[in-house]
């Protein structure tokens, strides 16, 4: 659960970097930037539209509350995880899940922006990666990270992070900029 914290605190670290107060779509009523009571109304009057998120082929996704990523009092990104499986998957069923799931979005029209060396292979994805598989909607409206990490007894969580697509590429730009940064300083 440490590491679905850190997920989470990265995602709320890019949802800083925003100043707007445009609301555009995230997924259905779940809106960038609402406030995040109404996010929590919507979650709970909605619920059955929120905890049964189907991609086909045994693929099913669920957003609960603590998933909500607020940032000053805003909705700022949402997180899924599988549904019923809070503890995570087994290796091959956290694969299907990544492989699936990349197989629907790109369906969508979803287009890779990064993918780092075996995203899709949780026993060797490295968990210092800060993001797992990228896509974004044809639009650039929607990012969608999605990794997986390690949890207990050998299995693995898979997460899928929902942002807006400006907020995390300002982020990803800030960190590349505070690594340069870094690196200059070094002296070599």
């Amino acid at each position: 659960m440490k590491k679905v914290k850190l997920v989470i605190l990265l995602t709320i670290f890019l949802s800083n970097l925003s100043f707007s107060q445009e609301m555009k779509p995230l997924y259905k009523g779940l809106l960038y930037n609402m406030p995040i009571e109404n996010a929590k109304k919507e979650l709970k009057k909605n619920i059955q539209d929120y905890n049964n998120i189907s991609f086909g082929n045994g693929i099913v996704w669920e957003i609960s509350e603590p998933y909500l990523i607020e940032s000053n009092g805003k909705l700022s990104g949402l997180g899924l995880l599988p549904k019923n499986k809070i503890l995570g998957l087994k290796h091959e069923n956290a694969k299907v899940y990544l492989q699936n799931s990349r197989k629907f979005f790109e369906s969508k029209g979803y287009i890779v922006l990064k993918e780092p060396d075996n995203w899709d292979i949780p026993v060797l994805f490295s968990q210092n990666n800060l993001f797992g598989l990228l896509l974004h909607n044809p639009d650039k409206s929607i990012m969608i990270d999605l990794r997986s990490i390690k949890s207990v007894d050998s299995n693995y969580i898979v997460i899928l992070t929902i942002m807006n697509y400006d907020i995390y590429i300002k982020g990803l730009d800030a960190m590349k900029n505070q690594v340069k940064k870094e690196q200059d300083n070094t002296g070599f």
